[in-house]
């Protein structure tokens, strides 16, 4: 299991995740590395995801 809700199931009781967690679960799942990044025009690295996959769904 992977977290908990309230008795509503509206909110997270424990374990919240953010969409920047399930992205990173998605990418992890599809093979691409958490390094993966491209430059902009000032050659700054911006990177494809920063947040950490869920432990459990990878």
């Amino acid at each position: 299991m992977i977290g908990s809700t309230d008795k509503n199931g509206a909110y997270p009781s424990t374990d919240p995740q953010t969409p920047e967690n399930f992205a990173a679960t998605l990418y992890e799942s599809l093979g691409i590395p958490r390094e993966a990044h491209w430059q902009d025009a000032q050659d700054r690295p911006n990177f494809v995801y920063h947040g950490d996959p869920i432990r459990g769904l990878a």
